[in-house]
């Protein structure tokens, strides 16, 4: 067989397997969605001799159980041979597993490739540099990858303007060439290319055993796993297997395609204990605000969260799970003070970094070390110049390392009755350009994930019902971590409501996976008015924001009340799809955007939208069908408080911010329509005015609710038609 074509209702396709060209396209050639090679290409260091580019060529095929599955026969001219077991599905082309046979010794592989081609005499010249032999080959209209660049945040990139570039999708940010960026939403494991006839996502669903970047030349690009094994030594198997190597999903749009990449299922809403709203201090901390005596009652009185954490900077050093009473000499007295009031507790906690070996009879041989056999140090940044904290980095393969992990663990959440720990710097680790774990098992992206796997697995042993934080899209990290939060927002720039809509529209994948979420904040309160409208639709609210305000002040009460209503009123199921409204998924032309957007959970095989957001500069008539007398001044949050819809609910809270006017189709007179306000004796319910009017309700706030301390509206609907207040 030379080729491979499927027609389906998403995108079709044709993989030329003699010339190895793969085209996706959308009704006919000339909408050509993307087109490259597929199969892998390897970049060796043989024994006294020069580097070596060799890629896979078809000898054989072998079909399937059906017309869309089979094996490849591959040859490495030379060098080795392999299989390649695939399945080609409705959406997805799967590359089940890619199997590898060394014709003699083992050759160290530098790299692995996929998507990367041996240039002939007409490409060498005009490419720019002849360092190597190979260049990316694989082509599209553009590429996205969820938060590929910072400063500000930006997913989408015409296929010239990345130019010659590598962008980590793995763990190694800082260490393989990419900028820093927020751990949200990384690793990603997967790329997008495409345009505007569709889209495919290109990546791996299991953990490489190389660092994961997407590479990019003049306008092409491919998938590097790097390795380097002619520093480390080659690999000494005969045969080595990568199972799940290579996943290919194809549709309209970035959203949708990276969500059935990583989910291919919706998943059902049920109800979930970890998605908790909690304030964290790191927004004091990295201010070097270090007093802890009000933390506890600002974090309960002002915000009414279900958990405190303590962030960065609360321990002795990194990684010791020790409090630094010298920096919080009444950091007991507050965390006893938090549980006196009802909080639940968590932790901030490295997963790959420790500052003092010695401290903990641990030594070099624990530690990532270089090929000179000595400790290699990292930071965020990596910067030889900086003066920022170093640190050294854990070895996974040592015994000791890994026991080091488990008792500090155990230790933390013994010496406190400790609900969450949310687990950092994953990508924080030094790359295997410079160094790599001594056993095979813990190299390339499975170190970061394994140091992850192993903390979060012992915290859940101690305590089941824990809170672990990842921050991936991946279900890699799903594993143990049970909570996707968006991290803080210092890859805006400072245009942090832009940047949390961003965030925001990604994150309906963790969404449509299952998962719990927190939407964080961003390190300033200007962007507080889109963070929680998002934060009503995608999940629990959370906070990292300072007390003071940047001329020394503290925060007016008044601005936390939103912050709180939403606390007291958010939706705590995992599971649901985005109802996108008149938002922006994004484009060539501008990221995504949100404006007015809602919530859609699936019960019982019925899509309920359960919440909404409503932007006032959005407002536009018509814009939901089932609600067609909406209207709105101001901005509101609007959210069921049972599994029913908006429409069927017995209650749903209406939560204003600022002043606003709102009309909402409602097919009864209300049971009772109430206000909620807040006093120092606590929360109260008071009459507030209202309007029902041939089945529209209606509803305003003043500046006097305001005033009052209004946090939201709360209307009960009648048990049946004939009910009334």
């Amino acid at each position: 067989m030379n080729a491979l074509s499927w027609v389906s209702d998403m995108l079709n396709g044709d993989w030329d397997l003699q010339s190895d060209r793969l085209r996706v396209y959308r009704g006919s050639e000339d909408q050509m969605v993307w087109e490259g090679p597929l199969l892998p290409s390897l970049w060796l260091a043989p024994s006294g001799g020069e580097r070596l580019f060799v890629k896979a060529e078809v000898s054989g095929f072998k079909p399937g159980d059906n017309a869309t599955s089979g094996e490849l026969e591959l040859v490495f001219p030379d060098v080795a041979n392999g299989q390649m077991r695939f399945t080609i599905l409705e959406d997805s082309l799967r590359i089940e597993s890619f199997s590898l046979h060394w014709l003699g010794q083992p050759i160290p592989i530098i790299a692995m490739y996929i998507g990367a081609v041996e240039m002939g005499e007409e490409e060498r010249r005009i490419v720019p540099s002849l360092d190597v032999p190979f260049w990316p080959a694989w082509l599209a209209e553009g590429v996205c990858i969820p938060g590929g660049k910072t400063g500000p945040i930006q997913s989408f990139f015409r296929n010239w303007e990345l130019g010659h570039s590598r962008i980590a999708l793995g763990n190694f940010a800082p260490a393989m060439g990419s900028l820093y960026g927020a751990a949200y939403p990384r690793p990603l494991l997967a790329c997008g290319m495409g345009g505007k006839h569709g889209w495919v996502v290109l990546g791996t669903p299991s953990a490489p055993d190389g660092a994961l970047t997407f590479q990019t030349r003049s306008s092409c690009a491919c998938l590097e796993i790097l390795y380097r094994e002619d520093l480390w030594g080659s690999v000494d198997q005969p045969t080595r297997t990568w199972e799940d190597f290579l996943h290919v999903t194809w549709g309209d749009h970035p959203v949708e395609v990276y969500g059935r990449f990583y989910y291919p299922e919706q998943a059902e809403t049920k109800p979930s204990g970890h998605q908790l709203s909690w304030w964290n201090t790191w927004g004091d901390f990295k201010e070097r605000v270090f007093e802890l005596d009000d933390t506890a009652e600002r974090s309960k009185n002002s915000f009414d969260v279900d958990v405190l954490v303590y962030d960065d900077l609360w321990e002795t050093m990194n990684s010791s799970g020790d409090p630094n009473y010298e920096r919080f000499p009444e950091f007991d007295q507050s965390v006893q003070k938090a549980l006196d009031l009802g909080l639940k507790i968590g932790f901030w906690q490295s997963v790959g970094w420790l500052d003092d070996p010695e401290v903990f009879d641990l030594d070099k041989n624990d530690l990532l070390c270089g090929a000179d056999g000595e400790p290699r140090q990292c930071s965020w940044s990596f910067d030889p110049f900086s003066k920022a904290p170093r640190h050294y980095a854990l070895d996974p393969s040592s015994p000791r390392a890994r026991q080091f992990l488990i008792e500090r663990t155990k230790r933390v959440i013994e010496r406190y009755p400790t609900s969450l720990l949310k687990l950092d710097f994953c990508y924080g680790l030094p790359g295997p350009d410079v160094a790599v774990p001594r056993d095979l098992e813990w190299r390339g992206e499975r170190m970061g994930i394994g140091l992850f796997d192993i903390i979060a697995k012992t915290a859940l042993e101690v305590r089941p019902d824990i809170i672990i934080v990842c921050y991936s899209l991946s279900p890699l990290f799903a594993k143990y971590g049970n909570i996707v939060s968006l991290d803080d927002l210092g890859d805006a720039a400072g245009r942090e409501a832009e940047g949390h809509g961003q965030w925001s529209a990604w994150a309906t994948i963790a969404g449509r996976g299952g998962l719990a979420i927190n939407a964080s904040s961003g390190y300033h309160w200007e962007a507080e008015r889109d963070v929680l409208l998002n934060t009503a639709v995608i999940g629990a609210p959370g906070g990292i924001l300072p007390t003071y305000m940047a001329d020394g002040s503290e925060m007016p009460k008044e601005q936390f009340r939103p912050r709180r209503a939403l606390a007291k009123w958010f939706r705590r199921t995992a599971g649901w799809k985005p109802l996108w409204l008149n938002s922006h998924l994004g484009d060539f032309n501008r990221d995504p955007e949100i404006n007015c957007w809602g919530r859609l959970e699936v019960l019982d095989g019925e899509e309920r939208l359960v919440s909404l957001a409503l932007r006032s500069e959005a407002h536009e008539s018509g814009l939901i069908d089932r609600f067609p007398n909406l209207g709105w001044e101001g901005d509101w949050a609007i959210i069921s408080q049972d599994d029913q819809a908006i429409e069927k609910s017995s209650a749903v809270a209406f939560i204003p911010i600022g002043l606003g006017k709102l009309s909402i189709d409602y097919s009864v007179w209300p049971k009772k329509v109430v206000g909620v306000f807040e006093s120092e004796s606590g929360d109260r319910e008071e009459d507030i005015p209202w309007e029902w009017v041939d089945g529209v309700l209606l509803l305003s706030v003043d500046d006097f609710a305001l005033f009052r301390g209004l946090l939201g509206i709360v209307v009960y609907r009648a048990d049946n038609p004939g009910d009334s207040n």
